[in-house]
């Protein structure tokens, strides 16, 4: 196959078309495999130890659209800034084909998984500087353009002034910086030479370039406990250890619950509904039953607010988690895909609170956890904890991620609906009855309801009560002084919406 007729579409390219054709006539490699180079195994590289073509065979476009693939790449590059200045886009005709094919040269540079650290390479410091380097472009690329890079580092390259550019051809969509908790595990996995110093040096870093970024410490917490749950090897548990500590910096907290007992109360979704949470703790006092887990979201859609945190600060054996309604009132930042009744409560909520309280809310950890039980807001698989629901199209799944940790039970919220899942020898079924499903369970996620807001149709302060010995399971749903609720939340100028929620139970 001829490869003449060569046309250069970058403009004020310093490369001439013979010079790629000559290029071209070279013997062309496939990326991936054993290859030695990375890259899509249907991408086709060229070098001569000076240049680099990529010649993207993956596409047969029409003329007309490979020219307009070529024209949206230039466009898109420019704008972004972060591949070789000299990198050229070109088209080769070949023969009568009206497919030309794509393809793209720049300088060959040297790729940062090729350079290596220590005695074969740089110094250890000075890799750790490139590598905070890559974790910058990341953030700057998906900040002011809402694209993200490929962090493999085979796709960041140096040039002899030791700049930083990226090669791969592609920008990904947004990713919620999931990007990053891999990148940062893959450097554990792969990298010798990062012990405990320069570990810390780099979860630093990152912290305070992500909190730079304008994301808010919960950010830096979803990064931190992906790192930690990722897989390393057991020589890269300390240098791991050092890296989240690292990130986590004073926001740190402690998974353990405050304390436990055989017999204890799960609340979830108490906001801010105080008539519902005294009728709930009345209950649990009449009981003697001190042992708590509040699930989340003390406060939104309730009128009060200060009272429901003051109730709950005064147990002693309670232990929290952060809900998503929490961490907004706690942050001022509204998680994406509130409600338009979630927002104006909020918003209520942040004028009605002091400093210290809402900081409280924010200290809330997002998730608790003992050998064989999860407690979190909103599912085991969501990696920001709280925002997740488990229902009837993903508890399957849910379980999936309890069995893969090895846990058997998760308690969670969320839903405001009281509800066991559970697995039991294989099948997966669902239940709101306490009727003995969770003793024969090997994995169960369960939701006590909501006290201050349920929306399983029927009004009243739910909640459950479950022996960690036998795996008995109680469902209770206690009648409350609604009339209050309804007319403080009228007092304080509620949308009327909330009132009728609240009566209609939903």
């Amino acid at each position: 196959m001829s490869r003449a007729g060569v046309e250069i579409l970058s403009p004020g390219s310093a490369y001439t078309p013979a010079g790629i054709a000559a290029l071209l006539r070279q013997q062309g490699r496939r990326a991936g495999g054993d290859s030695g180079y990375a890259g899509r195994p249907v991408t086709e590289l060229i070098t001569d130890g000076h240049d680099f073509i990529k010649l993207r065979t993956e596409y047969s476009l029409p003329e007309r659209d490979a020219r307009r693939f070529i024209e949206q790449a230039i466009e898109r590059e420019a704008a972004v800034g972060v591949h070789p200045h000299t990198k050229c886009w070109f088209l080769v005709h070949v023969d009568e084909s009206e497919t030309p094919v794509i393809g793209n040269i720049t300088p060959h540079l040297q790729p940062l998984d090729g350079v290596g650290a220590g005695d074969d390479g740089l110094s250890a410091d000075r890799f750790l500087e490139l590598l905070c380097a890559v974790v910058d472009m990341y953030l700057r690329v998906t900040r002011e353009h809402g694209l993200v890079l490929d962090l493999g580092l085979s796709n960041f390259a140096l040039d002899a002034g030791e700049q930083i550019f990226y090669l791969d051809d592609q920008f990904y969509p947004r990713d919620e910086l999931s990007a990053l908790p891999e990148f940062l595990a893959a450097l554990l996995r792969s990298q010798a030479w990062l012990d405990t110093r320069l570990a810390g040096l780099l979860g630093a870093h990152v912290r305070s370039a992500v909190l730079a970024d304008g994301q808010d410490a919960h950010a830096v917490t979803v990064i931190a406990e992906e790192v930690r749950s990722a897989f390393v090897a057991q020589q890269a548990h300390e240098a791991r250890a050092a890296l989240v500590g690292a990130l986590q910096g004073e926001d740190g907290f402690s998974w353990q619950p405050h304390s436990t007992s055989p017999v204890m109360a799960l609340f979830a979704d108490i906001h801010s509904n105080a008539p519902a949470l005294q009728s709930a703790l009345d209950y649990l006092a009449g009981r003697d039953i001190d042992h708590c887990l509040v699930l989340g979201d003390v406060v939104g859609y309730g009128p009060h607010p200060q009272a429901c945190i003051d109730l709950l600060r005064a147990q002693d054996n309670f232990s929290f988690i952060r809900g998503n309604h929490d961490h907004a009132v706690a942050t001022g930042h509204m998680v994406a895909g509130s409600t338009s009744l979630a927002g104006w409560t909020i918003n209520w909520t942040v004028a009605q609170l002091d400093e210290e309280v809402r900081r409280w809310l924010g200290t809330l950890p997002p998730y608790l956890q003992q050998d064989d039980w999860l407690a979190v807001h909103g599912s085991p698989r969501d990696r920001t904890f709280f925002n997740a629901y488990v229902y009837q199209m993903t508890y399957s799944e849910n379980l999936d991620e309890l069995a893969s940790r090895r846990l058997r039970l998760c308690f969670h919220g969320h839903t405001h609906i009281q509800k066991i899942y559970y697995r039991e020898k294989g099948t997966d079924g669902e239940t709101q009855q306490a009727n003995g499903a969770l003793g024969r369970a090997t994995q169960a996620l369960i939701c006590p309801g909501s006290i201050g807001q349920p929306r399983g149709g029927e009004a009243g302060a739910e909640f459950a009560i479950l022996n960690m010995e036998t795996l008995e399971i109680e469902f209770h749903r206690l009648s409350y002084d609604l009339d209050t609720t309804v007319r403080d939340m009228q007092r304080a100028r509620f949308p009327e919406a909330l009132a009728t929620r609240l009566r209609l139970g939903q």
